[in-house]
């Protein structure tokens, strides 16, 4: 193959490549004739119908895909933009009004990590069982202990592969 690079001081680089691979002379390998033994490409999506998560996402454009994701499965999401505003909306609504809180770690005023904390320690009824979910671009094994140590149930990291989301959804619902 070939590597190309062109750069110009002050502007940037642009780097190429081209990858020549040999046209493949074999037949593929077929490993079951009937599809009825075939496992079936794509798995059943959950069914969220009438679920209230509470979603904290500071930015737009992630809490825009995610609210899409969930609503076409009927989920209700709520969405806030900041650790603060995730626990203020959870603690002004009675119990068993939200039934999952998908929080984000890195937003303004109080991150995730303190909301979860926050939420926890606090007199809710539902403090001690609502799901808390930590999605979040941060996907080392320490930030899925610091979230684990805060009082999340689970940890979904970005970009958000959806079959996993309703996965572990379905999962921490049951």
């Amino acid at each position: 193959g070939n590597l190309s690079v062109e750069s110009t001081p002050g502007k940037g680089s642009e780097f190429s490549f081209t990858l020549e691979f040999p046209i493949c002379s074999e037949k593929p390998r077929v490993q079951h004739e009937d599809p009825a033994d075939q496992e079936p490409v794509s798995q059943k999506q959950p069914d969220l119908t009438s679920l209230r998560i509470l979603l904290a996402e500071d930015n737009d454009l992630n809490a825009e895909i995610a609210t899409e994701l969930l609503e076409m499965q009927g989920a209700v999401v709520q969405r806030v933009q900041n650790g603060q505003e995730a626990v203020d909306q959870f603690q002004n609504n009675p119990s068993g009004y939200y039934q999952c809180i998908l929080m984000d770690i890195q937003m303004p005023v109080k991150n995730g990590l303190e909301a979860t904390q926050e939420i926890r320690s606090g007199s809710h009824p539902d403090a001690g069982n609502i799901p808390i979910i930590a999605m979040t671009a941060n996907s080392f094994k320490e930030d899925m202990d610091a979230a684990y140590a805060s009082g999340m149930n689970n940890f979904v990291p970005k970009p958000i592969n959806v079959s996993h989301l309703f996965h572990v959804l379905s999962d921490i619902l049951k």
